[in-house]
């Protein structure tokens, strides 16, 4: 989903929402991935995720403990 549209988002949510959940080898949800977007991830992206998944707003990841609120920020 990495890179992906709103509509290509909310496309494969809606035909495997677990797909939301999936955490890589560094910890980091599909969340943390939007929210870590060099080119700013989408809000539209963002809300699809939080709504599909919003455990994954609180999931640090394992490189540096950071949240998806603080790699957007920090973006």
């Amino acid at each position: 989903m990495f890179g992906a549209g709103a509509e290509i988002v909310a496309f494969l949510i809606d035909r495997a929402d677990r797909a939301a959940a999936f955490v890589d080898q560094d910890n980091m949800t599909p969340l943390h991935l939007a929210c870590d977007s060099d080119n700013g991830g989408s809000l539209n992206v963002v809300k699809i995720l939080v709504k599909a998944y919003p455990e994954s707003c609180e999931i640090r990841n394992s490189t540096d403990g950071s949240t998806p609120l603080l790699l957007a920020v920090t973006r």
